[in-house]
């Protein structure tokens, strides 16, 4: 008979917003994820279509709406 022997190894969450504020760029909020970290644009701010925060280094463009 074989014995199957498992081994894990728990990591520490790394707080990515809290050891570098700026990860996310200008007018965007950082959260703390387990395993990593989300960004979001802040209110009245929206990511143009088809831009994110992994693929431009201003992804969140004032939203001005028409009254």
């Amino acid at each position: 008979m074989k014995t199957l022997t498992v081994t894990f190894c728990l990591l520490p969450d790394i707080a990515e917003c809290l050891e570098n504020p700026t990860v996310c760029g200008p007018n965007l909020d950082c959260t703390n994820t387990n395993g990593g970290y989300s960004c979001s644009c802040y209110l009245g701010y929206r990511a143009p279509p088809g831009v994110s925060h992994t693929n431009s280094s201003q992804p969140c463009q004032v939203f001005c709406r028409y009254r």
